[in-house]
């Protein structure tokens, strides 16, 4: 601001204002000064400065939002599933320069909902970002929303129960959640393929890391059915393990039946599994290559290695 002469009658006229109200915001635009000039014009004529009613908030406070950061210290259905989702589907990232930890979780605009669905259970009101993504050179571009929350505890917390920045290929599973059907059906809706073939049989997959992969067929056999009739396939250090038929309609059956939260696309691919046809599987992982064609048809995803929703 460019300074102004002041005469002896402004500084007067100030004064008087300033005693009868003026806040020094609108002597600011009225005379053309500055808040710092203004109050060496007033303490020069023995004005007692007014305390502002709020103080400024600081570059942190403005940016700060609102969250509940320590939703994941108690384990039940809701914070069980969403560790489950984040550890498939998010990240935790960390930034040295700025000492700044972040939660980011991304999801295509037909599961925009169920991103609000993470935003209510985190009570947070942090806005979400909007990008573009090209889904490959024969894919149009798809729309993806980002959650992205900065906090220290937040992070910290979740860090400690086992996700990790860069966790894609070292991903494994806390002994706490390894017997959760909760934590699985959130590791299903982010990292799972659930469909029907187009012989009308039911598939249910998962992708992840080696030891993710084991710690799912583990979990199916302690707590559904025990069964070696599923496929494990890998690709690029990641793993694929799909179970079929009566397999994936009782795996699903279990981990989706009264279930609180969930992802309602998934949910309601799960809900048709009832009408898929009833058929025994045959035992395909380790199949010789004399059988492929065979084990092929009977099990359409056997050699497709990471297809994922």
């Amino acid at each position: 601001m460019i300074a102004t002469p002041c005469t002896l009658e402004d500084e007067l006229n100030i004064k008087q204002r300033y005693e009868a109200g003026w806040s020094l915001n609108n002597l600011g635009k009225e005379y053309h000064m500055t808040s710092g000039r203004l109050r060496t014009i007033l303490t020069k004529q023995g004005v007692t400065i007014r305390a502002s009613i709020a103080p400024r908030p600081t570059k942190e406070q403005r940016k700060q939002c609102d969250i509940n950061e320590k939703v994941f210290d108690e384990l039940n259905e809701q914070s069980l599933y969403w560790l489950g989702f984040i550890l498939a589907d998010g990240n935790i990232s960390y930034n040295p320069a700025q000492y700044s930890y972040c939660l980011q979780v991304g999801l295509a605009e037909h599961d925009l909902s169920h991103l609000h669905k993470l935003q209510a259970f985190l009570a947070s009101n942090h806005k979400l970002t909007k990008r573009e993504r090209k889904q490959g050179e024969a894919y149009s571009m798809t729309t993806i929303y980002n959650l992205n929350i900065k906090n220290k505890y937040l992070a910290e917390k979740l860090t400690s129960l086992g996700i990790c920045p860069q966790k894609s290929l070292t991903a494994t599973i806390n002994p706490l959640f390894k017997e959760s059907r909760d934590f699985w059906r959130g590791m299903l809706d982010g990292d799972g393929s659930i469909y029907i073939s187009t012989t009308n049989t039911a598939h249910l997959g998962l992708c992840g890391t080696k030891s993710c992969v084991d710690s799912f067929i583990a979990f199916v056999n302690q707590k559904i059915l025990k069964t070696e009739a599923h496929s494990v396939t890998s690709t690029q250090k990641l793993w694929h393990v799909d179970f079929a038929h009566r397999q994936a309609r009782e795996i699903a059956k279990y981990l989706y039946s009264d279930a609180a939260i969930y992802l309602e696309r998934k949910k309601l691919i799960v809900d048709q599994f009832q009408f898929c046809v009833a058929r025994k599987p045959t035992l395909i992982e380790n199949y010789s290559s004399q059988h492929a064609e065979e084990d092929k048809e009977s099990f359409p995803r056997a050699e497709t290695s990471l297809k994922r929703d």
